[in-house]
């Protein structure tokens, strides 16, 4: 039977469809997704069930059948909300984004941590932040949540192993710091730092950062899923402003892709963390390999600032976070 919405708008999910859903999203990850995506985006799946009523599709994709019907099915339990019509965005290890032409949906087991959290940073800034995703709206059956729609690419899909113009690397990096500045302010932790986690929005020419999926307010937590660019936030900031000044990952010394190689670089990245003499050799990397002197000291310093604060960087005492973030502050309005 079709699920129905009550009264307020809220999705009324049937317990065995709900319990499909979040066992998705709590295990391993819709792998087969990654090798579809590029078929399934093409054909369109608003295409692909067109003339099929709720009824009928959700009687039919009720047989498990892999990943990718599973998550068709998250398609269709979300359409209720937009009456059938969306494009599956992205998806990650632990959830899937659809957008419905106007609005955005983050189908997450993580759904309800991410939303208190970003109401925190709105409480901080009375609605006015920049440069961290907005929810919009409560969370729907526990999975679900209403984010921002930001129009524009990831950064990662606009650089590939290409390099930006110092003027746009200049605006991105100093609007990813605003964000994380926005995300201290409110007293959390991102931990994923990433260039797909950095959206470009051409219609307000900004950098958002996005998917607060790891982030925390815990003072113990440490970065656990960010191989290519862990650490402290702003030692995240440091890698990914190399990575947009030379189309390549900091860490990555093994002659492979960086996806290819992640393990090997977050274990060079820890040894990097660990190592003053291993410090000193990647700070000169840097000036050899960026030629651009604002560029180049920008990245040291994000580095160096990372470094102080460490791993666990809500329990690094707060007068180190705050003369870290002050000093990269100051760097990015001198080279305004």
């Amino acid at each position: 039977m079709a699920d129905e919405s009550d009264e307020h708008g809220r999705m009324n999910v049937s317990p065995e469809i709900l319990s499909d859903l979040k066992d998705l999203f709590s295990g391993p990850g819709p792998s087969i997704l990654f090798e579809r995506m590029e078929q399934v985006n093409t054909v369109g799946l608003d295409s692909i069930l067109h003339g099929i009523d709720m009824d009928t599709r959700i009687q039919l994709l009720s047989i498990d059948d892999g990943m990718l019907y599973k998550a068709m099915k998250v398609l269709l339990v979300s359409s209720k909300v937009w009456g059938g019509k969306f494009d599956l965005i992205s998806v990650g290890s632990r959830g899937a984004v659809f957008y419905d032409g106007s609005q955005v949906w983050k189908c997450s087991i993580s759904a309800p941590e991410e939303a208190r959290l970003l109401e925190k940073v709105e409480e901080a800034y009375k609605g006015s932040q920049k440069n961290v995703i907005r929810s919009k709206g409560p969370v729907v059956n526990e999975i679900i949540l209403p984010i921002e729609y930001v129009e524009g690419r990831t950064l990662e899909s606009s650089i590939g192993s290409a390099t930006l113009s110092p003027g746009l690397y200049q605006r991105i990096s100093a609007d990813v710091f605003n964000g994380l500045t926005e995300l201290k302010k409110a007293g959390i932790y991102h931990r994923d730092i990433r260039p797909s986690n950095i959206l470009l929005d051409e219609t307000k020419d900004r950098a958002v950062i996005i998917d607060l999926g790891d982030a925390t307010d815990n003072p113990d937590a440490i970065p656990i899923c960010n191989r290519r660019y862990g650490g402290s936030d702003l030692l995240s900031l440091g890698q990914v402003m190399y990575k947009m000044a030379t189309g390549h990952n900091l860490f990555n010394e093994f002659g492979k892709p960086s996806i290819e190689a992640a393990d090997e670089i977050e274990k060079l990245r820890k040894s990097f963390c660990e190592d003053p003499l291993l410090q000193e050799n990647y700070f000169h990397k840097v000036c050899k390999d960026v030629n651009d002197r604002w560029m180049s000291e920008g990245i040291r310093l994000c580095l160096a600032a990372g470094l102080g604060i460490g791993d666990k960087q809500l329990s690094c005492p707060q007068e180190i976070r705050d003369a870290a973030y002050a000093e990269v502050r100051q760097y990015f309005e001198v080279n305004r």
